[in-house]
């Protein structure tokens, strides 16, 4: 048996190569595809995606034509990007740069981002008031003056607790996903278990975990770092089970 663990494996090149199947089989490939096109639509590019990963959120604006920097912390995920970015068609890769960083305090230059993106529960990676705050104020210095920020914050109060379940799966998949979900006290945290169908007792083990903000301190720390909520459009698509935050800058 070959197992790997890490509390946080985003930064696990073996987790980057199945990051893909695993949101796919967990029946997460679609969440925010449509909040994110419309809000490309309506606010504009340059864009940034905060936390892009393999860029299932990212290339898609791409090839609509945007122009958009990822920003992400771990190498493994980004060069799984660029993989498929050095694949993709004539004129894509131009519209799409990526930058190793932390979103607590981005090396990025630029700053007219009409739209900045957490479109998948990236904020709640963050583990401190200090770290939210620092984040924030960095978007915000990153941020044009008529920009917008959209958060997506999963409400997990309203995630259920379970143990190992298998995930469904496609009769040509080489892998099987197992997934169990718990409290570890301060984090929800969600394990994830890989397990070949073609080499007996093959299997690797992952991990994720993400911390909740309460929606009113949410809106606190927004206020801090110098943005302010905006209402959401009426025709906003829904993110089922989250808070959704639209922010410009403070007047």
């Amino acid at each position: 048996m070959s197992t790997q663990s890490s509390e946080n494996s985003y930064k696990n090149l073996l987790f980057a190569q199945f990051y893909d199947f695993i949101i796919e089989r967990l029946g997460r490939g679609s969440i925010d595809s449509q909040a994110v096109e419309f809000c490309a639509k309506n606010f504009g590019d340059p864009i940034l995606e905060v936390g892009c990963g393999t860029g299932l959120k990212l290339l898609p604006l791409a090839k609509m034509g945007y122009s958009i920097v990822g920003l992400d912390n771990s190498p493994q995920m980004l060069s799984i990007l660029q993989q498929k970015l050095e694949k993709s068609e004539r004129g894509l890769k131009g519209r799409v740069q990526t930058i190793v960083g932390e979103m607590t305090d981005p090396s990025i230059e630029q700053k007219n981002f009409r739209l900045i993106l957490f479109a998948g529960s990236q904020f709640l990676h963050l583990t401190t008031d200090e770290q939210r705050l620092a984040c924030l104020k960095s978007i915000c210095r990153l941020l044009a003056d008529d920009g917008v920020v959209y958060i997506a914050n999963s409400k997990l109060e309203d995630k259920p607790e379970y143990d190992w379940a298998e995930q469904p799966s496609q009769p040509d998949d080489e892998w099987v996903l197992q997934a169990r979900r718990k409290w570890n006290g301060v984090a929800y945290q969600e394990d994830l278990k890989i397990i070949s169908k073609l080499q007996t007792q093959q299997e690797y083990l992952f991990c994720w975990c993400l911390y909740p903000v309460e929606d009113t301190h949410m809106r606190n720390l927004i206020e801090q770092a110098g943005l302010q909520c905006i209402s959401l459009p009426s025709d906003l698509p829904p993110r089922p089970s989250s808070n959704i935050y639209l922010c410009k800058k403070s007047a």
